[in-house]
């Protein structure tokens, strides 16, 4: 999920912020102007209002859903298609940034109670969400990479457990190639094949339905702290808003497997997302 959320720490104020710690001093001050500007701190209300509130720790999700009066439209037939033992992947298209997110984890936390999701590791770190979330971190450096292979290790060590995992494949928001055109569903990495293939997962697709603003589209084409900047205003701007996901058919890892090779395998699963858009 394109998502850093910087936590002060367990009782105190949550703030909210795209700006990474380790980012030039120009590059968080921008970002940090453009969310202030743009409703940084109603979302920060939001979340303070229920963070230290007395329930489970999964209810966070749909709770923050319903502090942005934000519904989903699904098929919860479809749910009950979900296979209550054993490992599974839920992979989704990456429409908004926040909300898809906060819409994905509350799906899973309605059909598993032990599962993980693979988020930017700035998310991971509010105490109360810890050990539903494993790091993914973006930069470039060697840090990034140990934290990638451990995520990996320990993501793998769960599924074979039995436990659900959730991720994003693309690991960004979608985005126009162009000022005025439709967003577009970024690269999917292949790290989701490796979890799939070496925890013999079953594999529940999903498409959630909608795109970003075209503002949001437009400044994406011109510089990456003014788009992440915008990103919670992106979360605000779905408020009081219904959202269609379609929740496809579980995907057997046999079936997988005899339907297409190893390296047809992330086109092939990237397609049946897609085949759940309207």
């Amino acid at each position: 999920m394109e998502n850093n959320t910087t936590i002060a720490g367990e009782g105190r104020w949550a703030e909210f912020t795209y700006a990474d710690a380790n980012d030039p001093w120009w590059k968080k001050l921008l970002i940090a102007g453009v969310e202030h500007a743009t409703g940084r701190g109603k979302i920060e209300r939001m979340y303070n209002q229920i963070r230290d509130l007395n329930v489970h720790p999964t209810a966070l999700w749909s709770l923050a859903l319903q502090q942005l009066k934000v519904e989903m439209d699904l098929d919860r037939c479809q749910l009950e298609k979900v296979p209550k033992e054993g490992p599974i992947v839920f992979i989704s298209n990456h429409p908004f940034g926040l909300v898809d997110g906060l819409m994905l984890a509350a799906i899973v936390a309605e059909v598993r109670k032990e599962f993980v999701f693979l988020v930017n590791e700035v998310l991971t770190r509010d105490e109360r969400l810890k050990s539903y979330l494993l790091p993914i971190d973006f930069r470039d450096t060697k840090e990034a990479l140990r934290t990638n292979i451990d995520s990996r290790d320990r993501a793998i060590e769960r599924l074979k457990q039995g436990e659900a995992l959730a991720i994003f494949p693309s690991g960004a928001v979608a985005t126009a190639r162009s000022w005025f055109g439709p967003a577009e569903e970024m690269e999917w990495k292949n790290f989701v094949i490796k979890l799939i293939q070496q925890s013999r997962a079953t594999v529940i697709p999903m498409y959630i339905e909608g795109q970003n603003s075209r503002l949001f589209q437009m400044v994406s084409q011109v510089s990456m702290p003014l788009r992440l900047g915008m990103l919670l205003f992106e979360a605000l701007n779905k408020m009081k808003r219904t959202i269609r996901v379609n929740v496809g058919d579980p995907i057997f890892i046999e079936d997988l497997e005899q339907s297409c090779k190893r390296p047809e395998m992330l086109g092939f699963l990237r397609s049946k997302v897609e085949a759940l858009k309207p």
